[in-house]
């Protein structure tokens, strides 16, 4: 909607140019995620859904601000790709960093059409064997992924540009390898989904080597940003920022409630963390789900059951 201030909007009011370069699909234009960038390009087919493809783009834009940029001038860039994503094509030279034949050729022998986007919807009961090599063809596009952060790692430093740049990676989402009947990521909310991917990068090494032990939400990424960077934050933003958690001058408690949540107009799927606990609420079958994450790290054993009073908690 309109009426949502994104981070791009604020940086953009406080006088950073921003630019985005994403894989498209649902980040894209059409669904309103240009709001606050001067320069946004998202990829219209899948074939350009790629850092193959964005990542030139973005260097191509630092080359153009450089030129035309004074030396007190910020940027605010936006990165996103569906490189670890079904159906798992990494480019050369990582096609078979961990498997012995290439996605395309998986998709040919194993008798599925070579332009499958969603492998998971074709194959949604794989062998053993065929999981296997489906896990090997995600970890060939996570070496690609690590691979093109150390390029553009490399791009900032040779620009000049990575002693005081902020670096955040995240991802959305994990992917499910039939830990709960599944795989790919469908509408649930385990710890294989979840538990993504957080890395920040202060600039000249700050915090080097802190390491944040506790759940923390997404939702804090922006605030955290803006906290560094000395700016309000928007009223109607849910999230807190993490710098005090970083530094050490706050600690966080296990009765902080960490939500997550996957929903559409078939389902809606909720669900809280907190006190070594896991709460899982079904919308449609008004039903709940709960897991002692200490004696049940996994996830598999629902125990609402059991502890009734700390489900209606």
């Amino acid at each position: 909607s309109d009426t949502v201030v994104t981070l791009a909007e604020v940086l953009d009011d406080a006088g950073y140019h921003t630019a985005a370069f994403s894989g498209g699909g649902l980040v894209s234009s059409t669904y309103g995620f240009a709001q606050g960038f001067d320069h946004f390009w998202n990829a219209s087919k899948p074939s350009e859904s790629t850092l193959a493809e964005s990542l030139p783009r973005l260097f191509s834009w630092l080359d153009d601000w450089q030129a035309e940029s004074d030396d007190d001038d910020r940027m605010f860039l936006f990165l996103h790709s569906y490189d670890v994503h079904d159906p798992y094509r990494a480019p050369a030279p990582f096609k078979r960093a961990f498997t012995d034949r290439r996605s395309e050729q998986f998709l040919k022998q194993e008798g599925y059409p070579a332009i499958t986007t969603d492998l998971a919807t074709h194959l949604p009961h794989p062998s053993p064997e065929q999981l296997d090599e489906i896990m090997g063809f995600y970890d060939n596009g996570i070496a690609y992924a690590d691979d093109r952060m150390a390029a553009l790692e490399q791009g900032l430093r040779d620009r000049g540009l990575w002693d005081n740049t902020l670096l955040i990676v995240l991802s959305d989402h994990g992917e499910e390898f039939m830990e709960h009947g599944d795989w790919g990521h469908g509408p649930k909310i385990f710890r294989e989904l979840t538990h993504v991917p957080l890395i920040v990068r202060f600039p000249d090494d700050g915090f080097g080597g802190t390491v944040v032990e506790s759940p923390v939400e997404l939702l804090d990424v922006a605030p955290t940003i803006l906290d560094w960077l000395d700016l309000p934050q928007p009223s109607d933003w849910r999230g807190s920022s993490l710098l005090p958690i970083i530094s050490g001058a706050k600690t966080t408690s296990p009765d902080t409630a960490i939500y997550s949540e996957v929903a559409n107009e078939r389902f809606a799927i909720r669900g809280i963390r907190r006190n070594g606990w896991l709460l899982v609420w079904h919308g449609a079958a008004q039903r709940v789900e709960l897991y002692d994450l200490e004696a049940d790290p996994a996830e598999q054993h629902d125990v609402s059951a059991e502890h009734p009073e700390i489900a209606d908690e």
